[in-house]
């Protein structure tokens, strides 16, 4: 799980390093990073198609797994159910109100920042330090 999970911080760091510098041509920020995931979603492609073609004879290696039929349950009865749950409501809440600070503050930051006299630009230097 956490070679899994690392790829996250990993990329955020990346970003927090190159962003900055490219923000004065805000267009080059959105095709590096788009060139980069199509490239990533190249290469995981073919990685899997390779491995698809290959499965090992000892079951040690990839191979699709069949998994038992289940009883169809009703979309309405599942919606129903998420709708009227008090678990369900406390992280729709919980959700909402992480994500309204979060993005306030990635509003508001830049402003700050500027208000604080630093410069954008070298920025990401000081973020990527933890």
């Amino acid at each position: 799980i956490a070679l899994v999970t690392s790829g996250q911080n990993i990329g955020t760091l990346i970003s927090l390093l190159s962003a900055p510098m490219m923000a004065r041509d805000w267009q080059a920020i959105y095709y590096s990073f788009g060139i980069v995931g199509l490239v990533w979603a190249l290469a995981f492609g073919i990685f899997l198609w390779l491995q698809a073609d290959r499965p090992s004879d000892d079951g040690s290696g990839w191979m699709p797994v069949s998994l038992p039929e289940k009883e169809p349950r009703s979309t309405r009865k599942v919606m129903l159910q998420l709708l009227t749950s008090r678990a369900a409501w406390a992280v729709y809440a919980a959700h909402f109100g992480h994500n309204w600070g979060w993005y306030m503050l990635l509003t508001w930051m830049p402003k700050y920042l500027t208000t604080l006299g630093i410069r954008l630009e070298g920025i990401g230097w000081y973020a990527a330090v933890p």
